[in-house]
């Protein structure tokens, strides 16, 4: 979820903000080629979508494979390599030295909030396929503003009401149709 979220949201919103604010902080009246510009940030969002479903579909055939176990643990230390690397030639291992309650939060959020859901989101490719995975994960979005709302009181408008049952709908007409 956490990639997903980065490739799919944070990376294209930062583009188009830097699209956006870049030539209005040097001063500009306008980019230089605006329809190209947003040419390449379209292109950056439907990377990022192209790059999921690959990784959704391909990585349904590895899991088959190898289980999702190993597969999860390859995954994870693939993408755990490049963050090291920068670490160590960035930073000096004096910025390791923290409080042991500091340590003890970043492990329990490291494992609550990455390992043990990219783990399941593994299993589940591995039990349920990659089809019905993608449909039940569009219901993510909807469950997050329905317990937003409801555990942190953030507003819930009809809008969203519209959409979240427009997904759902769309989802229960999909899967009961190959059902």
């Amino acid at each position: 979820h956490g990639t997903t979220m980065i490739f799919l949201v944070v990376v294209p919103v930062a583009a188009g903000f830097g699209n956006f604010l870049v030539p209005l902080m040097i001063g500009a009246r306008d980019m230089a080629f605006p329809r190209l510009n947003m040419l390449s940030w379209w292109l950056l969002v439907f990377g990022g979508a192209v790059t999921y479903a690959v990784y959704l579909v391909a990585g349904s055939q590895v899991v088959k494979r190898v289980g999702s176990m190993r597969f999860t643990a390859y995954s994870m230390a693939v993408a755990t390599l490049p963050a090291v690397v920068q670490f160590l030639l960035l930073e000096s291992t004096a910025s390791l030295q923290l409080p042991a309650n500091v340590w003890v939060y970043a492990i329990v959020l490291a494992t609550l909030s990455t390992v043990l859901p990219v783990f399941l989101q593994a299993e589940a490719l591995r039990r349920i396929g990659a089809n019905h995975f993608a449909l039940i994960g569009a219901v993510g979005p909807v469950s997050v503003a329905i317990t937003s709302a409801l555990g942190l009181d953030e507003p819930f408008t009809w809008v969203q009401a519209v959409g979240g049952a427009l997904v759902i709908f769309g989802v229960l007409l999909v899967s009961l149709k190959k059902g």
